[in-house]
């Protein structure tokens, strides 16, 4: 047996197949450690199931032998088992049989084989309600562990299975864990209670005060992550957080970009069940745009300005004067940012193309694919019979030398603004024919029904 596994001569090729072949044998099986039988680990089902010509057989194999596996004492052996039904899982092989074996990896005073029961189980548990019941005994006990890793490990797991029996199970035990001496630990319990807040209704207004607790914390970590998750659940239960207007409000004035961000949508959120809010707002927003120097703040004041306070004439002053220095900005990430807020002006303002177009098109002839695609997006929702001819004038020199790509979103564009309204937007149907016979040159085929039916009409 051991001649058959031994290492070829280095007389041998590199590349021979008897090498090759030695070597495929070679790490096919392995030895565990106080084992007495050769059993296959996770690499060399991996491995296998890449060199096997029938995959299939080879994993049906090799899931009887972790069946087997899984059942004996010895938890070193349990867990290469579990491990492998890990990577069965994600081969759409079903693992739910295996919940009782991985409650029994999750109970091990070893973190590794804690680590790795929780994970397996957070994809399984929520699918079998037994499990689901005998669970929170040991969540109870990993959150008063000793081991921050232990603590963890428990929090991401009842946050991925939480549900509203388990949520009462474990509620006593949320407010040591979001004071909890230890930043990392705090952050992690925040996370929680948001799916508590989501998940159990009866429970909000109490975990909801955790949360607002939090958005003043000392440490950063943690009030972003609080800013966050107030954030997510003001936008569906925003009465439970109108308390967290003041910590909120004066996050506006943190030096963390992030949280100002995020401290503003969720105020935002918050003007639906509390409309006095909207004036004192304006002025802050208007006090932020005169002093930040950071973009992302300002592109997000914008957003919330032509969402929320389009009737502002002051605040809306200002977004349309910065709106055109993102367009023009040499950044193509700010570019684009400043055309969606740009889409989004449009709409409530479609008068507003006329002072665009210009921009619009310069953006158009010198863009990437992706700022052209969203510029022509841009003026076909928005264009009238006022903008039309000037920016189709400078549309359809483009489509000489142009991809076929660029092309049919070029012709599909003009012939959307064409078409709409039956043909409102048209003012001269001679410089429309003449125009014609350019599209027909440069035509790609996915267009040429859709410009022959126009033409006939």
């Amino acid at each position: 047996f051991f001649l058959m596994i031994r290492r070829p001569p280095r007389s041998t090729p590199l590349y021979s197949s008897a090498a090759s072949d030695v070597y495929k044998r070679q790490h096919l099986y392995q030895i565990y450690p106080g084992g007495d039988m050769l059993r296959k680990n996770i690499k060399d089902v991996i491995v296998g199931c890449r060199n096997e010509k029938n995959p299939k057989e080879f994993l049906a194999i090799c899931l009887a032998e972790a069946k087997s596996e899984i059942k004996e004492t010895d938890l070193a052996v349990k867990y290469g088992a579990i491990l492998k039904l890990l990577y069965f899982y994600y081969e759409r092989i079903d693992i739910i049989w295996a919940g009782f074996h991985i409650l029994e990896l999750i109970s091990s005073t070893k973190y590794s084989h804690k680590r790795l029961g929780y994970l397996v189980g957070s994809f399984i548990i929520p699918y079998t309600k037994e499990l689901v019941i005998m669970s929170p005994s040991q969540l109870k006990k990993d959150f008063r562990s000793k081991n921050i890793f232990d603590i963890c490990s428990a929090i991401h797991f009842a946050a991925s299975v939480c549900t509203k029996e388990l949520s009462f199970t474990i509620e006593d035990d949320l407010q040591r864990l979001i004071t909890y001496s230890k930043p990392c630990i705090r952050k992690r319990a925040i996370v929680l209670c948001r799916k508590l807040v989501l998940t159990n209704a009866e429970l909000g207004e109490k975990i909801a005060k955790m949360l607002l607790d939090k958005l003043l914390d000392e440490d950063t970590g943690v009030q972003i992550a609080a800013s966050s998750a107030v954030l997510d659940c003001a936008q569906v239960l925003p009465k439970l957080f109108v308390e967290g207007i003041p910590p909120l409000y004066k996050l506006l004035d943190n030096k963390n970009n992030w949280i100002v961000i995020k401290a503003l949508q969720a105020l935002c959120s918050l003007l639906e069940v509390e409309p006095r809010l909207k004036g004192k707002l304006e002025e802050k927003m208007l006090e932020i745009l005169e002093s930040t120097k950071a973009l992302s703040v300002e592109l997000e004041i914008h957003k919330q300005i032509v969402k929320r306070f389009s009737t502002s004439s002051s605040l809306l002053g200002k977004t349309k004067t910065k709106i055109g220095n993102y367009v023009e900005n040499s950044d193509p990430n700010i570019r684009y940012t400043g055309l969606l807020v740009l889409k989004k002006l449009l709409k409530s303002h479609r008068d507003l193309l006329i002072i665009y177009k210009d921009k619009l098109v310069k953006l158009f002839v010198s863009g990437d694919a992706a700022i052209k695609t969203r510029t022509l997006e841009i003026i076909s929702e928005n264009c009238t019979t006022d903008t039309f001819q000037e920016i189709a004038d400078e549309l359809i020199p483009q489509l000489t030398g142009g991809s076929l790509i660029l092309r049919e979103e070029i012709i599909n564009t003009l012939l959307d603004i064409i078409e709409a309204n039956e043909y409102q937007n048209v003012k001269d149907f001679e410089w429309l024919f003449t125009n014609f016979k350019l599209f027909i040159l440069q035509c790609p085929p996915s267009c040429e029904y859709r410009l022959a039916s126009v033409i006939q009409v």
